[in-house]
């Protein structure tokens, strides 16, 4: 339901729920409906208890599509929609209150079936532990033809392993870890047929008189490892980065109350990167979406960039479906709208308002699956929430990039260099350092900073390259003085 947000989209809508009811499943689900349009909702409503709903515009079928007529004549009318005895299920993660909200009392007291999961108690964990270790025995045995033996430390690792708020999602990686290392032993040891694993601190499988460690590490502590170390080569930004750290221990804590039944803070995840160009803001995004699905507050951890072209529509009633477009491909992850000052260009700009109503809604809806970042120049991102205070209410975390010092930018440059497998001599680097001093000190909002550096190290290879040619012993990956065009810029 999360796709039908505009009343723009009500043929969408209309032809999907009539594909769904005149199709052969007998079970309709319906989740996300809290984010659709009312209007929708009521038609739903309607359908449960009245057994069909009336459409508002007559219809026909055309090549099994349902298509508004305006012709009288025109046969086979459709003006409305039968429920065709399907049994519809309602799916959502919200209180009794909530969905009263969105159908109405009626709707609630109609419906006798109404069925409240609960978390795993003990008895059902140690039940499901049980049956997916039996399911990889069987899965080995099958088709590895090793016949695996599991010790109960096995059993007790993946208790302690699970996570009430993923469920079953908590363990089967790592089921799915052992299961593949059992093929590595298939395939590297001749003449296995009979495997024993057990779990002290390692999960450990001994066969033929052989005790090996198993590879199940926790692939997210691994990745968290891999972008703290990213973090720490990042030159500069140290507040910028130590925010990031912080915030990240604060969500950690907040799961733990949660798991332990403890009152939490709301605490908005959104953010504001505001700076030059050029600051770093774009690689701490990257950096920022893969932290936060390492420690499991997002499920995907991609990175949509967007501008103003990928958000707003061409013509009335493109804009919403549009941004949801791009919202719904960012849930998990983060959506990072770049220049986003330009969203708004004025009380008359009205598509601009829409992409910025639409995302304002996205935000709520999708509050734990959904971080989005704006950003742009300091001064008009300013302006940018002065002029919508609904934005400036959700983005509680406005982060300023400053601009790169002058030894900043030699180090990057250094590290530029270093990823393209060149040197840069001892002898350049004060000279560049004094250099980037010099243009900084200028103040220009377009110096590009970390830009600057690239392109200073391009030339330089460029320029080196040339001088290989004229001089073939030249030492082919060092990047000399005279590579640097350092003049007046």
């Amino acid at each position: 339901m999360s796709r039908y947000q505009s009343s723009s989209q009500e043929v969408l809508f209309l032809q999907d729920l009539y594909v769904a009811l005149s199709g052969r499943n007998p079970i309709v689900l319906i989740e996300n409906f809290e984010e659709a349009s009312p209007i929708y909702n009521r038609m739903l409503a309607e359908l449960v208890m009245e057994g069909t709903v009336v459409l508002s515009k007559r219809s026909s079928l055309k090549n099994n599509q349902l298509v508004e007529v305006s012709n009288a004549l025109t046969g086979d009318i459709i003006d409305h929609l039968e429920g065709n005895d399907k049994i519809l299920v309602f799916v959502s993660e919200k209180n009794p209150t909530k969905l009263m909200d969105i159908f109405g009392k009626s709707f609630i007291d109609f419906i006798d079936d109404k069925v409240q999961t609960k978390k795993l108690d003990e008895e059902s964990l140690v039940r499901i532990i049980d049956q997916l270790v039996e399911s990889l025995v069987t899965r080995c045995k099958g088709q590895l033809e090793i016949d695996l033996n599991v010790d109960h430390s096995i059993n007790e690792y993946l208790r302690s392993i699970y996570e009430p708020n993923d469920g079953i999602d908590s363990l089967s990686p790592t089921v799915k870890k052992i299961y593949n290392e059992m093929v590595d032993v298939a395939l590297k040891h001749d003449e296995v047929s009979e495997v024993t694993i057990s779990y002290d601190e390692t999960i450990k499988a001994t066969f033929n008189e052989l005790a090996i460690d198993l590879d199940v590490i926790d692939d997210s502590r691994a990745e968290r490892e891999e972008i703290q170390k990213e973090l720490d080569e990042v030159v500069g930004l140290e507040d910028v980065k130590n925010y990031l750290l912080s915030l990240e221990n604060l969500l950690k804590i907040n799961q733990i109350r949660k798991q332990k039944g403890l009152k939490t803070n709301e605490i908005s995840k959104h953010m504001i990167f505001t700076g030059n160009p050029g600051t770093g803001k774009t690689t701490i995004a990257r950096l920022v979406s893969r932290m936060m699905k390492a420690c499991g507050i997002l499920k995907q951890g991609q990175l949509v960039e967007v501008t103003r072209a990928d958000l707003v529509g061409k013509y009335v009633g493109h804009t919403a479906p549009l941004t949801m477009q791009v919202i719904q491909s960012a849930l998990g992850g983060v959506l990072f709208i770049d220049e986003a000052y330009s969203l708004y260009r004025g009380k008359d700009d009205s598509f601009g308002l829409e992409a910025i109503d639409t995302l304002v809604k996205a935000m709520e809806d999708h509050r734990d699956d959904l971080i989005v970042i704006l950003a742009g120049y300091t001064k008009e991102m300013k302006e940018f929430l002065e002029a919508n205070s609904g934005l400036k209410s959700r983005f509680a975390n406005i982060i300023e990039f400053s601009d790169y010092t002058g030894e900043e930018l030699m180090l990057i440059a250094k590290s530029i260099a270093k990823g393209k497998d060149y040197v840069i001599a001892e002898d350049a680097l004060r000279p560049l350092q004094d250099y980037f001093t010099i243009i900084q000190a200028k103040g220009d909002p377009n110096s590009g900073n970390g830009r600057l550096a690239r392109n200073l190290v391009e030339d330089a290879i460029l320029n080196q390259s040339k001088r290989l040619l004229e001089n073939p012993d030249a030492q082919m990956n060092l990047l000399e003085r005279v590579d640097f065009n350092l003049g007046e810029r």
